[in-house]
């Protein structure tokens, strides 16, 4: 069973009508419509769109409405990002729901090359060059999957086979404005960029495939790293051995630093989280005058530098 995320744009009608033509009743397709509530009619016709494209295919058509009840997204994140993570919450729920085997989602050889330079912009490590890897696991719990068939496709493709099958498809007026970074790429940079490079979008995507093998690598490198630094866990929290911990080439204390304090709810970590306190970790080390010995940390999480070592403690836990 497979569910598809349907909004009625060109690329995920390619992929539904895709799906079924290849593999006709050999699949179990269920098209998953979310209304995000952003563009008032506009969206009302998209939805009501996609329920008749999918009826004309005999595909099941599941509709979902994000509550815009207080929508808003936090200072950090754009609406775009807010309402992405509100999406994949449903898609999470009906994959549950459904027990089905995979979600499969219409980005492109554009998306990809897109999200790469959005990364680069913001700035990112290794995981965000990565780009948006193929297939992933839909959630922590469980074996369904993330599926994104046409990823290694260009848009270019797409458009050319709609038209040459006579498939109509909804165009998402938002895309066409340049109030969002990412359209701002699609629209102005990457044209720009293809002047330097006819096939930027091409070496964007070979990049990325890099990076992601080279990530799966480090990350077993990371979790090897991690165990040999890791003492004992105590009743409250646990520790790790700043020697060990500094033995490690700087890339990987770097990289089982984000992960300790991922682990110690710490989840909105930045590179000078990491910086600071490994900066800390060293002076003290070096026996440094003046040394932080209790680092606060965002997310009620205390480090606590003691001779040899660093307790991660939470914050009601230690003392005053």
């Amino acid at each position: 069973k497979i569910l598809v995320g349907a909004s009625g744009g060109p690329d995920s009608v390619s992929l539904l009508h895709g799906l079924r033509t290849c593999f006709r009743d050999r699949l179990n397709l269920v098209a998953v419509h979310i209304h995000h509530g952003l563009r008032g009619k506009e969206a009302d016709s998209d939805a009501s769109w996609v329920r008749e494209f999918c009826e004309s295919l005999g595909i099941e058509c599941v509709t979902r409405n994000i509550e815009t009840d207080g929508w808003s997204a936090p200072p950090q994140e754009s609406v775009q990002m807010r309402a992405r993570k509100l999406r994949y919450g449903i898609f999470e729920t009906l994959v549950r729901e459904r027990a089905a085997d995979r979600l499969a989602l219409g980005h492109t050889a554009d998306d990809q090359a897109e999200t790469v330079l959005l990364n680069l912009i913001r700035g990112t490590g290794r995981p965000g060059l990565a780009g948006i890897p193929p297939v992933r696991p839909i959630a922590r719990e469980g074996e369904a999957t993330v599926i994104r068939p046409l990823i290694e496709t260009s848009r270019e493709l797409i458009l050319r086979h709609l038209r040459d099958e006579k498939i109509s498809y909804r165009e998402d007026s938002s895309n066409q404005s340049d109030r969002y970074l990412r359209n701002r790429i699609r629209r102005h940079l990457i044209p720009e960029l293809a002047a330097y490079n006819p096939g930027i979008r091409d070496g964007l995507g070979r990049t990325a495939e890099i990076l992601r093998a080279e990530e799966s690598w480090m990350e077993s490198e990371e979790t090897r790293a991690l165990s040999s630094i890791t003492l004992p866990p105590d009743e409250d929290g646990f520790s790790v051995s700043i020697p060990q911990l500094l033995r490690l080439p700087l890339a990987l204390q770097r990289r089982v630093t984000i992960r300790i304090l991922r682990g110690a709810a710490l989840t909105a970590v930045g590179f000078d989280h990491v910086e600071t306190l490994l900066a800390h970790v060293r002076n003290s080390a070096r026996g440094g005058p003046g040394g932080e010995r209790r680092i606060c940390l965002p997310g009620g999480v205390v480090a606590i530098l003691e001779r040899e070592t660093i307790r991660f403690l939470p914050e009601d836990v230690t003392e005053p």
